[in-house]
């Protein structure tokens, strides 16, 4: 009797890739849920006014995927800066340039039982994600998108798309993609 046996390399390669859709899957989910104004990582007022979003650009690979993503989940008017540009007198009016996307970092702890890294039993590391935020210059107010992730590129995305409606709901009009 010959019984058949799969190949177990395919199986695992979909397995893997099932397991790396299903990360990002899950991390766009969760931060639909808190990238909205009831969570508090959009202002209510967030597109009422025709202001041009400021997003800061950083001096790495960084800047490659907030290009892509402004580009892609973003139709209002914007302008990629850098930090120092912020306080130049191009960008002074608040009224025109009231909000600004950026990030910083949120340091966590973990735990690691690599012996080669850490030595014998383990030890403890550190490490950061970007938490993005989209702070309003005239109410001098952050607002934190309360969910940091490696995947930070989708992170972004998610943010930037709900951004983009709040944006067009505010300003009581349909953009078609």
């Amino acid at each position: 009797m010959n019984i058949l046996i799969p190949p177990i390399k395919p199986v695992l390669s979909i397995f893997i890739i099932c397991c790396l859709c299903s990360c990002g899957a899950l991390v766009k989910a969760k931060v639909n849920r808190y990238a909205t104004v009831e969570k508090g990582a959009i202002p209510k007022d967030f597109g009422k006014d025709s202001t041009t979003l400021l997003c800061v650009v950083h001096k790495n690979s960084y800047n490659k995927y907030l290009k892509k993503n402004i580009k892609k989940f973003y139709q209002g008017p914007y302008a990629l800066v850098d930090i120092s540009e912020l306080k130049s007198s191009k960008y002074q009016d608040t009224l025109q340039y009231r909000y600004v996307h950026d990030f910083t970092y949120k340091s966590y702890r973990y735990w690691s039982s690599n012996e080669t890294i850490y030595g014998p039993g383990g030890g403890y590391g550190t490490g950061h994600k970007k938490c993005f935020f989209v702070y309003d210059r005239v109410e001098g107010k952050e607002y934190p998108l309360q969910v940091a992730s490696s995947f930070w590129s989708k992170l972004q995305k998610v943010y930037l798309k709900n951004l983009e409606a709040q944006r067009v709901k505010n300003q009581g009009s349909v953009t078609i993609h």
